[in-house]
This record gives structure tokens, C-alpha cells and sequence, in this order.
């Protein structure tokens, strides 16, 4: 993600695929790029992750 980031905005980048760790949500979240849940679980832990400093639901936390 770093690596599109250096040559793209945050808002063209979509972060998809399973397996993603708890840093990695965090840091598509912080940099406001489109995250792509790929389960119930992993939905969860990107709500937890985002509301650990004051995201909403649906904001832009970047």
C-alpha cells in the first residue's frame, strides 16, 4: 500500500483480499483509502480498529 500511495491519492486505491492484519486495516483506514471487507469478522475488526480513534461508520478518517 505504500508503495501505491507514493504514486496515486488515497481515494483511487481499493485494498481488497483476505487475510489482512489488524496494521494493515489501520493503516488503509488512517490513509483514507477504499477498504474491501471480505468477511463479517474482518468488517468487525476494521470498525474497532477505525472507532479506536473516534471513526465513525461511514466517515473519511484520513
Amino acid at each position: 500500500m505504500d508503495r501505491a500511495l507514493d504514486v496515486m491519492a488515497a481515494n483511487a486505491i481499493s485494498f481488497a483480499g483476505p487475510g489482512k492484519r489488524d496494521a494493515e486495516i489501520e493503516l488503509a483506514i488512517r490513509a483514507g483509502v477504499t477498504l474491501n471487507v471480505e468477511s463479517e469478522s474482518e468488517g468487525q475488526r476494521a470498525l474497532a480498529i477505525g472507532g479506536c480513534w473516534g471513526c465513525a461508520r461511514s466517515s473519511r478518517c484520513g
